[in-house]
């Protein structure tokens, strides 16, 4: 099943049940925080890009009553959880992130695959699909043009193995002065250690389309 099967039937009552819920597993403050430039013509104000190590989601309470059929199943959930945290194409995908933020085309056409597709899910300006470098770009740099740049970034976690890649961002857009915060989902799939398709959907609020109307 792709990321749009599930996708379908998704209402922006349920985005905004997503966005609500997920923050229960934000994880502490990042560590590092460094400013870059975003994709486009323009020089935007500034864009944060935060940084944090990868986060663990799997934690089943019922491990702590001391159930060795649990114990032993959380032990091997978190070695497989280290092992899709450290693959390569975790790496993959910090490249890619760092090469959109300094529209660095270059390094972007080395890690998309040449028929490499982006769709764009949920209340966001740039939703459909876009292909090649040059589609993704331009998709993303419509929100960097309506927020001038207004942009904060912070990766919650990244997973991958061989064909499958996943991502959640907490983002918090600024315009006219009014501030949007979305904790978004990235779907990727590989091919060769390159993306070949990619999806973005996005859980923002009800209100989330109207703020980029």
């Amino acid at each position: 099943m792709s990321p749009d099967d599930a996708f379908r039937g998704m209402t922006p009552r349920s985005w905004a049940d997503v966005d609500n819920e997920s923050a229960e597993l934000r994880p502490s403050a990042p560590t590092s925080l460094r400013r870059l430039s975003a994709p486009g013509a323009y020089r935007p104000r500034s864009v944060e890009l935060l940084t944090t190590p990868c986060g663990r989601i799997v934690n089943p309470p019922d491990v702590a009553v001391g159930s060795h059929f649990l114990s032993s199943l959380h032990q091997q959930t978190r070695a497989m959880e280290d092992i899709m945290s450290s693959h390569p194409n975790v790496g993959v995908i910090d490249r890619m992130t760092q090469a959109i933020v300094e529209n660095d085309r270059e390094t972007l056409r080395h890690i998309f695959t040449d028929d490499m597709v982006f769709h764009g899910r949920g209340p966001i300006p740039f939703a459909g699909d876009h292909h090649g470098v040059d589609g993704l770009l331009a998709a993303l740099g419509t929100v960097f043009e309506l927020t001038d740049g207004d942009v904060k970034l912070e990766q919650l976690f990244c997973l991958a193995d061989d064909e499958w890649g996943a991502e959640w961002e907490h983002a918090v857009f600024g315009r006219n002065g009014r501030t949007l915060e979305m904790n978004d989902s990235f779907v990727y799939r590989f091919d060769d250690g390159r993306i070949r398709e990619m999806w973005f959907i996005a859980g923002g609020p009800a209100e989330a389309a109207s703020f980029w109307a």
